[in-house]
C-alpha cells in the first residue's frame, strides 16, 4: 500500500487541479491516520495520461477519464487581470432585463442593461433587491425611463429621467427596498442647442437631464463712463447707466458711491428740475453765473421723497433767486425762530441781495389726505434775506 500511495501523489502532483466532489466520489478512505483507497480507482488513476488545461474526473459512466473542465454556467464568466498581471479580476457580463418590464428584477445579479426597443417604457422600481446590494444598469436603448419620483427609487433630484444610449445607473441599496442610483456618463451634464464664442452659459433640465445651453451675448461696456451692469425687472442682465445718484469709484476695485447730483439754474430758459432728479438724495442747484435779473427755479409737483438744496455761487447785490412752487402747490417758510408759515399756491421763496455760499432747502411733506406741499428752510443766510414771495 505505500507503493500505491506514492504513485497516487505523484499523480495528483503533476494533474491539473481536480474537484474534490467527483475525484473522492467512489474513492474509500480512513481518517484514523491511514488512507485506503479501492485498488480499482488507483489503477485506473495512474493509467491516465493528462495533458495540459485538463483534470481527472468521472464520466457519465462513472469511469475516470482526463477531460477538459468545462463552465458550467453561472454568472461569473471568466477571470480577468489588471494590467500587472497580479489581482485577478471577476468579470459578470450584463443580463438583460425583460423587454417593457416596468419593474425589472435585480436578483442575484450585479450587472443589468435595458432592452426596451421602440416601446417607451418607465422603471418605477427595481425588484428582487437585498439589503446592502450594489449593482449596475447599462441604458441600451433609447426608449427608457426612470421615474425617480416613485417611492422606491431615489435619484437625479426625485426628478423623472429620460435615458439616453450609453447612460449608466450606479444604484445601491441599504435597506432592501428603496433603490439609490447615482447618474454616470451622458446623465450628467449635456448640452443643449448651439453654444458659440462669445456666449453667457446657464443650465436647464430636459427629460430630467441637466443640460448646458447658451444663454445669450455676453454684454459688455468697456467705454461709456457711469454704467453699470445689473438686473432689469424681467431678470434679464442689462448695460444700465447711472441715474445721477450713484457713481463708480475707485479702478482697480470699483465700488459704488452715493452722490447728490448737481444743477445749474440761472436763467428762465435752463432747464426745469424734475421729481425723478428731485427723489432719493435730492439734487443739488446753484445760480451760477446768473445775470441782472430775477431768477425763480421751478419746482416739480409735490409728491412723496423730494428734496432740493439750493445755493448761491453768483452773488446778487439786488437781484431774487429762488423757488416757485407749482400750480396746486404751496411752499411753507421755516423761520429761524422755528414758525412757520404758508404762502400761496404757485408762490414762491426767493433770496434777496445773496452772497456767494447762502444757502436754503426745500423738501416735500405730506399736507392733507393724500396731498403734499413743500417747505423750504435758509440754512446760511448772513447778510441776505430769504422770504415768501408772490407769483412773479
Amino acid at each position: 500500500m505505500k507503493k500505491i500511495y506514492l504513485i497516487l501523489t505523484a499523480i495528483l502532483l503533476l494533474a491539473a487541479p481536480v474537484y474534490a466532489d467527483t475525484f473522492l466520489d467512489g474513492v474509500e478512505f480512513q481518517v484514523a491516520g491511514s488512507y485506503q483507497a479501492s485498488d480499482a480507482d488507483l489503477t485506473a488513476i495512474a493509467a491516465l495520461s493528462c495533458t495540459e488545461n485538463q483534470i481527472i474526473k468521472r464520466n457519465g459512466a462513472g469511469a475516470w477519464i482526463c477531460a477538459t473542465d468545462e463552465n458550467a454556467g453561472g454568472d461569473v464568466t471568466s477571470v480577468l487581470d489588471d494590467a500587472t498581471g497580479d489581482v485577478p479580476m471577476l468579470y459578470q457580463a450584463a443580463t438583460a432585463f425583460t423587454i417593457n418590464d416596468e419593474t425589472p428584477s435585480v436578483a442575484g445579479k450585479t450587472v443589468f442593461k435595458t432592452a426596451n426597443a421602440a416601446t417607451p417604457t418607465t422603471i418605477t422600481q427595481f425588484d428582487g433587491l437585498t439589503a446592502g446590494q450594489i449593482f449596475f444598469v447599462l441604458i441600451d436603448d433609447v426608449s427608457t425611463t426612470v421615474d425617480f419620483s416613485q417611492a422606491n427609487l431615489s435619484g437625479n433630484g426625485e426628478l423623472s429621467y429620460t435615458a439616453a444610449s450609453g447612460d449608466l445607473l450606479f444604484c445601491f441599496s441599504n435597506d432592501g427596498t428603496v433603490a439609490r442610483c447615482q447618474l454616470i456618463g451622458g446623465g450628467l451634464w449635456g448640452v443643449s442647442g448651439t453654444i458659440s464664442d462669445e456666449q453667457l452659459i446657464c443650465a436647464e433640465i430636459t427629460g430630467g437631464k441637466l443640460l448646458l445651453k447658451s444663454c445669450g451675448a455676453k454684454t459688455t461696456d468697456n467705454s461709456t463712463a457711469s454704467h453699470i451692469m445689473a438686473k432689469d425687472d424681467s431678470a434679464q442682465v442689462e448695460d444700465l447707466t447711472l441715474d445721477g445718484h450713484l457713481s463708480l469709484t475707485g479702478t482697480t476695485a470699483p465700488a459704488l458711491a452715493v452722490v447728490v447730483p448737481q444743477m445749474v439754474y440761472h436763467a428762465a430758459a435752463d432747464t426745469d428740475p424734475t421729481a425723478a432728479q428731485m427723489t432719493g438724495t435730492g439734487l443739488a442747484v446753484n445760480n451760477y453765473d446768473q445775470g441782472a435779473e430775477d431768477v425763480f427755479v421751478p419746482l416739480p409737483t409735490a409728491v412723496a421723497g423730494l428734496s432740493g438744496l439750493f445755493e448761491v455761487v453768483t452773488a446778487q447785490a439786488g437781484n431774487h433767486w429762488g423757488v416757485q412752487a407749482d400750480t396746486n402747490d404751496k411752499i411753507y417758510l421755516i423761520a429761524a425762530d422755528g414758525t412757520i408759515a404758508a404762502g400761496d399756491d404757485h408762490a414762491a421763496a426767493v433770496m434777496t441781495a445773496a452772497v456767494l455760499g447762502q444757502t436754503f432747502a426745500c423738501w416735500t411733506f405730506l399736507s392733507g389726505n393724500a396731498t403734499y406741499d413743500w417747505k423750504c428752510k435758509a440754512i446760511a443766510i448772513a447778510t441776505s434775506t430769504f422770504a415768501a414771495h408772490a407769483a412773479p
